[in-house]
């Protein structure tokens, strides 16, 4: 049942208010007639509303009490009660963060109808609050990396915006990961999260999975399809690898983006969305643009709010936690307890260079728990599952990464001065072109181009 707190310093006032209002309306009203003892109350009680005085003692000390709880994390609406001499007090709580104001002389209907307005208004708010708690603690970004910290805080910062967000990162990354969080973290929580993946859809379908199609539109289309910018309401529609979205979708989504409006396959009528777009891509973009398999002025319109995920590789000091997390959720999802891990095991993870990213070492963690036998998860139980690990670290473990990192290097910068020509980058190397393959592919390199 939802709580109310009435704060007044008239006792007789509350008496007389709240047992009218539970005989009349059902409500449970607590009363307190001290600011002094708000905070212990708040502290021991959980409250839906608050009905707050804003004077006490001739003064207007209620505006501190409302200052003061408004700060508070979990603050239920309030709602200042005046006499009709006050409303410009009462119009001034408001701007402070009051929801509602009700002058002492209203009606009992006008009251009671204002509370339960006010309880509605309460209970989605903490339905909201809840759902994005949940939701946040699903896909919650992990690192302790300033890199992943900053990807962290751009999130938070973003996640209210309408703008178009651009989630770039090499393949396994977590870009969805960041398109989810950026839902969890926004207003637009409640409503739905649509991911659609470019590179899976044929290009013929990609149009009637984005914006609908009549019935009849074409053949199979033997009922109306709302399509993905439709069906995400007032939530998220997702792209995830806009970078292989054919052309000719590719100057619909820009005449979309542009004028906030849809038409389904074999319509002549056009229709508002409300979703907010954001995109992903593993390709760089303005190679593809500058080689003409991508449009720029789509680019310049995705490119609003860029958000690049690192590679694992590039915040190694967080494979220790992304281990215990997936780990964690792994075994959960398995309905077992997590066992003990020896201690070599992260010396050998710390050393893998990760091609596949985020998504490996999750992938990893899964296998474990789903054949996990008992005892410790030892270098056998990984190299089960990730052959192409080296053994458990020795002291010359560190060597073995400097001297990759150091290839690393070598071979971009080859890449680099050699315009991303892999046969003249070999002959700089003085290696086989097979070998620098391999060795780029080892690496997660690409050719780079000056």
């Amino acid at each position: 049942m939802d709580k109310i707190l009435l704060i007044d310093d008239e006792e007789t006032y509350c008496q007389k208010f709240s047992a009218v209002m539970k005989r009349q309306a059902g409500f449970q009203i607590d009363w307190i007639c001290s600011l002094s003892d708000v905070e212990k109350t708040l502290s021991a009680h959980s409250y839906s509303l608050i009905l707050l005085d804003l004077m006490f003692n001739g003064r207007p000390e209620g505006f501190e009490a409302l200052q003061s709880m408004r700060k508070l994390a979990d603050c239920p609406p309030i709602i200042v009660v005046t006499n009709s001499s006050e409303i410009p007090q009462a119009v001034k709580a408001i701007k402070l963060g009051a929801l509602d104001f009700l002058e002492k002389n209203t009606d009992l209907e006008r009251i009671e109808l204002t509370i339960r307005n006010a309880l509605d208004s309460s209970r989605i708010t903490k339905e909201n609050r809840e759902l994005r708690r949940s939701i946040r603690s699903k896909y919650q970004i992990v690192g302790e990396h300033p890199a992943v910290l900053a990807l962290i805080e751009t999130v938070r910062k973003i996640a209210d915006s309408d703008e178009v967000a651009l989630i770039t990162g090499e393949t396994g990354t977590g870009k969805e990961l960041v398109a989810r969080a950026i839902h969890a973290e926004s207003e637009r929580v409640s409503q739905p999260f649509v991911p659609v993946n470019c590179a899976a859809i044929p290009d013929t379908l990609i149009e009637s999975e984005l914006f609908g199609h009549e019935k009849g539109a074409f053949t199979g289309a033997d009922r109306k399809r709302e399509g993905a910018f439709l069906s995400a309401g007032r939530g998220i529609i997702f792209l995830d690898e806009i970078g292989d979205m054919p052309e000719i979708a590719q100057a619909k989504i820009l005449r979309v983006l542009e004028e906030k409006r849809i038409r389904r396959i074999g319509s002549f009528e056009e229709f508002p969305y409300q979703a907010r777009v954001v995109v992903a891509t593993r390709k760089d973009l303005t190679t593809i643009v500058k080689e003409g398999g991508f449009r720029e002025d789509l680019y310049y319109r995705l490119n609003v709010l860029h958000i690049h995920v690192p590679a694992l590789r590039e915040h190694r000091e967080d494979i220790r936690v992304l281990f215990e997390h997936y780990l964690a959720l792994s075994f959960a999802d398995a309905g077992a307890k997590v066992p003990s891990v020896d201690n070599r095991v992260l010396p050998m993870l710390m050393a893998y260079d990760w091609p596949g990213n985020i998504r490996e070492l999750r992938n990893l963690t899964q296998k474990i728990a789903l054949l996990h036998e008992g005892g410790p998860i030892t270098p056998e139980d990984i190299r089960l599952h990730l052959p192409e690990i080296e053994p458990e670290a020795t002291a010359g473990q560190s060597l073995r990464t400097a001297r990759n990192s150091a290839e690393r290097e070598l071979i971009e910068n080859a890449l680099f001065q050699c315009d991303g020509n892999v046969k003249a980058a070999a002959a700089r190397l003085n290696q086989s072109v097979w070998n620098v393959y391999k060795k780029m592919k080892k690496y997660g390199l690409s050719p780079a181009k000056k």
